[in-house]
């Protein structure tokens, strides 16, 4: 796991976010309070945040379909954490994207980045295979399409075909 990943990273966010972060990241349940003061506190995805938007992508935590019927009030609050890590994080690699050059996303934060991807990748294919399933209650802020595009670009940025030899030089 990348060093990004370490929760002692959240020591470098401002009090507020941090203690909010802290919360959410531990091994106690999501509480509802702690999922809106992070949705309100978090206007802007900081790269800090990432060892939060790892645990809260945790493919452990995919619910079997069929608790999408009858969902509890634990299985709606990884969802609501879920959709906001996922915006968040497809934020982070648009923010961090060198759009002059097209080069994708540069630097430090690739790695990390990249090694999300499949967190991300295995929440969005569960989201869109179970769109019309999911409780009403959870808003993704996106309609399928949406969400689907917002995953294709940020593996755009992260994957960049441009960097890709081609076979025919």
């Amino acid at each position: 796991m990348h060093s990004a990943f370490s929760l002692s990273n959240l020591q470098r966010l401002p009090s507020g976010i941090r203690d909010v972060a802290r919360r959410l990241a531990g091994n106690d349940p999501l509480t509802a309070e702690d999922l809106a003061a992070f949705h309100l506190l978090q206007a802007t995805p900081r790269e800090t945040l990432l060892p939060l938007y790892w645990k809260l992508l945790d493919p452990a935590q995919l619910p079997q379909p069929d608790a999408l019927d009858n969902p509890s009030e634990h299985l709606l609050l990884v969802l609501e954490g879920v959709t906001i890590a996922l915006k968040h994080s497809f934020r982070l690699a648009a923010i961090h994207r060198n759009s002059d050059s097209g080069a994708g996303v540069t630097g430090r934060l690739l790695p990390p980045l990249i090694e999300l991807w499949d967190r991300l990748f295995a929440w969005v294919a569960f989201i869109a295979i179970h769109f019309a399933a999911l409780p009403v209650r959870v808003d993704l802020g996106l309609d399928e399409k949406s969400m689907l595009w917002s995953f294709l670009s940020c593996s755009n940025a992260l994957f960049e075909p441009s960097k890709l030899v081609s076979s025919t030089d």
